[in-house]
């Protein structure tokens, strides 16, 4: 939770990143997106293991 909050609080001051997706040229959020991600899918992955 704290990777999504981390993303949509950096989306929220930031003119090239939206809500879903960080703007291409948006290092900052492209970093903070991919870390949410990451770990969603890690997340998501383990949901269906059990």
């Amino acid at each position: 939770m704290a990777a999504d909050t981390a993303y949509r609080e950096h989306a929220a001051t930031c003119p090239a990143c939206t809500i879903t997706a960080p703007g291409p040229a948006c290092r900052d959020g492209r970093r903070a997106y991919e870390s949410f991600s990451d770990l969603q899918a890690a997340y998501l992955t383990k949901l269906n293991q059990n």
